[in-house]
């Protein structure tokens, strides 16, 4: 069992789709540390955040929120 410091953090963009879904559950089985992010609500059970992929202030919003840090991320 992973202790809390060492699980990952996801925001699943789309989490409410065919493969969104798995993909939420797939994480949550891990003990990962999800949240989803989609147009429209369809979990209780995990953090949530609406908004549509193309509005960038939507999506700013919610990385800001799931506190998301990759030092190795890089803009191409």
């Amino acid at each position: 069992m992973l202790n809390h410091e060492q699980r990952d953090i996801y925001l699943v963009i789309g989490g409410n789709g065919f493969l969104g879904r798995h993909i939420v559950q797939q994480l949550r089985d891990r003990g990962d540390i999800v949240s989803a992010f989609d147009i429209v609500q369809r979990y209780t059970d995990v953090p949530f955040y609406s908004g549509d992929i193309s509005d960038q202030t939507s999506v700013a919003s919610a990385l800001r929120q799931v506190c998301i840090f990759n030092p190795s991320f890089q803009i191409l």
